[in-house]
Formats: C-alpha cells, structure tokens, sequence
C-alpha cells in the first residue's frame, strides 16, 4: 500500500536565495573617500542688531573619512574664518544684501572640497528629498516648495536643479534617478530680479536591491507514487534589480529569473520534472520517486 504523502513535504518546503550578479552593476562616480562641500543658509529678518545676520549650516557636506575643518568665505571683504563646527553664524553691513559665499571642507584624510553659492537675504532656498536614502534606478523626489521671498517686489521666477551626475532639471517638484552609486551634491538654484541665491546638499545612492515576492500553488494536497502533479510559481520583483532564485526538493529544482516587470525565464530542468512553459511557469512532477 503506497501511503500518500503530502506534497507540500515535498515541493513547498523550499530552500530560496536571492542571487543578484555583480557583472554589469554601475562603478561609483566618486570615490569613496572624496569629501563633498554643500552648505544651506538662513537670514534673520526679524533680528533687532543692525546689519544683516545670517546662519549657515555645512553639515550636508559629506565624505568617507571625517570632516575635520569648515572654512567660511563669506564673500563681504571679510577675512575667512575656520571652525571644527559645520555651523555658523555672520554679520553683514546691510546693503547690497547678498554675497558670493564660499565653503571649503577638509577630511581627516587631508582631502578638500571648495563650493561657492550666492546668498541672497531676503529670499531663502529650501528644499527636501525622497527617500532619504535611495537605491540607483529609484525616483527621488525634489521638492522645493517651501522656499520662499521676504520681500513681495522679487518672487521666485523658476527653480534650477543641478543633480550632481551632470544631469539637471527645473521645477518646485522634480523627480529624478541615478544610474550609479556614489554620493551627490544637489544644488537648487532659484532664479530672482535680484539675483540666482542657492543651496546645497548631498545624496547617497546606495546599491540596487532585489525584493522577490513569490507564492507556490500545487493542484493537490497529497499524491501517491506515480501521481502528475502540477505546481505553480507566481513571482514578482518589486526591487530594482533582476534577480534569480533556486527553489529545490529533495530530488531537483528550477532557477527562475525575475525582473521588475515580473517577467520570467527558466532553466535548469532536471531528472523527473518537465519543462515549464514559459508563460506560467508551470512544472509537472511525472514519477512520485521522491519520498
């Protein structure tokens, strides 16, 4: 008497990897120890001391070894000042109320970094990204909309975006990818009567990922030696990188490759399975040798 043995035992209790190929992944564009200047910036409009006082914030500068100096050029005639903080605070005389500022970055590792933003007073660039740490081929969202002009007679006419692979774009909101992993400046620039006032800050695209969801459908419960019994891979890939991936019994497997499309194709057909058609991936277990 041949007992019947679950086949869910046999088929569904699965060993499964996620195997993305290193040939053809994107080389970073930066080294990875390469610093990055970027600096954003605040006007005080409602202080009391004359003058004009401004706060800047070099924080958003990067690199793989630590930033150890900030030098601030602050672009009115004044001598430039060094500090270990990425945050600063300056007072201007007043008019013409805006300045070429210049920071420069050193790493621990002795490696520098120079950017140069004009800083406008009464208008203030702003802008935020998602998602905050991104993997290359994921859309970033830009999104400048909360910048804003203190003074009604100079609105904000267009904002420019430099994406830092020397690529850019215009919009308050803009979207964009990157087909390689490195670190990135992002500049926005906001185009005024008065002047093109900008920030900056930096982005890390990290490596692309594979995310295979998948389910294993069998037409039977439980069989018996001898039985046809068909099994079903519904699989799709929501990451950003192709993948394959094994899923074996005791006596063979398949390997399916899955893209982002859900696109599949299979190989490795063995000893007791049939082929599966290419269209939905089905495999006919013909003996019921395996126990």
């Amino acid at each position: 008497m041949n007992p019947r043995l679950p086949l869910r035992n046999l088929a569904i209790i699965l060993t499964v990897s996620i195997l993305v190929s290193a040939v053809g992944l994107p080389v970073k564009t930066n080294g990875a120890s390469n610093p990055l200047a970027a600096f954003i910036y605040e006007s005080c409009v409602a202080c009391v001391p004359p003058g004009d006082v401004v706060s800047f914030n070099g924080n958003w500068s990067t690199s793989g070894a630590s930033i150890v100096s900030y030098v601030w050029d602050f672009g009115d005639g004044s001598p430039p000042v060094k500090t270990s903080s990425p945050m600063t605070t300056h007072l201007y005389g007043g008019a013409p109320a805006k300045w070429q500022v210049t920071l420069t970055v050193q790493d621990s590792a002795g490696l520098t970094d120079t950017t140069s933003q004009l800083v406008l007073f009464e208008t203030v660039p702003h802008y935020t990204f998602q998602p905050t740490n991104p993997v290359v081929g994921q859309q970033v969202t830009f999104n400048a909309s909360d910048s804003i002009s203190y003074n009604s007679t100079n609105p904000i006419k267009e904002y420019d975006w430099s994406f830092g692979d020397g690529t850019s774009g215009t919009g308050a909101i803009i979207t964009h990818s990157y087909s390689a992993e490195s670190s990135y400046r992002i500049v926005l620039t906001l185009l005024t009567s008065y002047g093109k006032p900008s920030v900056s800050r930096t982005l890390t695209v990290g490596q692309s990922n594979s995310n295979v969801i998948y389910t294993v459908i069998t037409d039977k419960d439980t069989y018996v030696p001898s039985d046809t019994v068909h099994i079903k891979l519904n699989a799709t890939n929501q990451g950003t990188q192709p993948a394959t991936f094994t899923f074996t019994d005791a006596c063979s497997g398949f390997q399916f490759q899955i893209d982002n499309t859900g696109a599949k194709k299979t190989s490795g057909t063995q000893a007791g399975w049939s082929a599966p058609s290419p269209n939905n991936c089905w495999a006919t277990r013909k003996d019921g040798s395996c126990s």
